[in-house]
């Protein structure tokens, strides 16, 4: 499709901003889904953080580098490395205003398609590589692509060919010209959008030896009832083991493994319990509904972290955004609140499901006024509380003094 939005996802800067904190975050060894390959220009031949050892650091993208290309012309000039592929899954956790432009996307294609509860994501390419640094291969998603810089080609072909080149290919899946001729060829330049289903096999290449940044948005046909209960059972059981011991290494003797084998670990008896439990079917479902109500708000796709709230003063105004309402679902003696891919359980405090309705309106209402309408005295301090979760999920927005 040609330049099917009204206005860019993201642009580059905002990309390349990402990529920096997600490299801080690695530095720093924090969770992070950023990888890096720099190797022969179609990445037949790359090296890996493995290979790179403690010098990996140094080659990741810094703020200082001021965008790709200056990243590129530090890896050309001080080490020497001309052809490079940066990847980040989960992108939009590091570019918040990314997530909200995706929502805006998903939203509209699972009002025609339905809501698929495997999940979506959005994942990063860019670098001056020709082609994808794991050769041809099928995903596990169905794939948009959108090209935010530069050009691209994508060779895709359908199930019953690269069924045949499977096995040819598995060795050496950078080995896939000679079935060039039978690929189905995409092509798009900056604003461009690519699709193809999981079921095809494909390889990305760049149409020139230019700067090249695309975003990959995923969508998971793959869930089952079976999957969500077992997250849900082990976050139950989480519960009840967060407070035993690590588990050591058990005492062993030859002799006595029969014995030994009778008998569970304490955990297991632990674990078990909890699940035995007649209070383990209501959290269950407790837990099985804040998960869902978490995916659904977000689509299925992960959103940056809570951000830091702001001392609220009673004269603050918040407001919401009407288009996307914060959920709000009573279940037994609680509220479960959910907005942009978070939830959280409430005491069912009288006034605070009124309070909700009023800021799924859209309009500004001050703190002061949601105090004093939508909770009693005993209960200011958890309204109070709940304005800075919402505030956390950014489904409210902290108004400024000019607006």
């Amino acid at each position: 499709m040609r330049r099917p939005f009204s206005e860019p996802l993201t642009t580059p800067e905002e990309l390349f901003q990402g990529i920096t904190l997600a490299a801080t975050d690695a530095r720093a060894g924090r969770p992070n889904e950023l990888r890096l390959y720099l190797g022969d220009p179609k990445m037949v031949y790359r090296h890996t953080a493995e290979y790179l050892g403690d010098r990996y650091w140094e080659l990741l993208p810094r703020a200082e580098d001021g965008s790709l290309g200056g990243y590129a012309e530090r890896l050309r000039a001080r080490h020497g490395y001309t052809c490079f592929a940066l990847m980040l899954n989960n992108c939009q956790t590091v570019v918040p205003r990314l997530w909200f432009r995706l929502r805006d996307f998903y939203s509209g294609l699972f009002e025609r398609t339905g809501f698929l509860r495997g999940g979506t994501d959005c994942n990063l390419f860019a670098g001056n590589y020709r082609a994808t640094p794991f050769g041809a291969h099928t995903d596990d998603q169905d794939v948009f692509t959108v090209i935010i810089e530069g050009r691209k080609r994508l060779l895709a072909w359908p199930p019953k060919v690269f069924q045949e080149m499977e096995q040819p290919l598995s060795e050496n899946p950078h080995d896939y010209q000679r079935y060039r001729s039978r690929a189905r060829v995409l092509e798009g330049k900056a604003g461009d959008l690519l699709y193809w289903p999981r079921e095809y096999g494909h390889v990305a290449e760049s149409v020139d030896e230019g700067l090249v940044t695309t975003l990959s948005l995923g969508l998971d046909r793959g869930s089952t009832a079976t999957s969500w209960v077992e997250a849900a059972l082990s976050e139950v059981i989480g519960e009840a083991l967060s407070e035993e011991k690590q588990a050591a290494p058990l005492p062993f003797r030859k002799s006595n493994r029969p014995r030994a084998a009778r008998s569970l670990p304490r955990d297991f008896t632990v674990a078990l319990k909890a699940a035995q439990s007649p209070k383990a079917a209501p959290r269950l479902e407790r837990a099985l509904r804040l998960r869902w109500l978490g995916w659904v708000t977000g689509l299925g796709l992960k959103p940056p972290p809570e951000v830091p709230v702001p001392k609220l003063a009673k004269s603050d105004h918040v407001q919401a955004d009407a288009g996307y309402p914060i959920l709000c679902v009573p279940w037994r003696d609680e509220l479960h609140i959910a907005a942009n891919g978070f939830s959280v359980a409430f005491p069912g405090a009288k006034g605070h499901a009124a309070l909700i309705r009023a800021l799924n309106r859209g309009k500004p209402l001050t703190v002061g006024n949601a105090l004093e309408q939508f909770s009693e005295r005993s209960t200011r301090a958890s309204t109070r509380l709940l304005l800075s979760k919402l505030i956390a999920f950014r489904a409210l927005e902290k108004l400024t003094a000019e607006k």
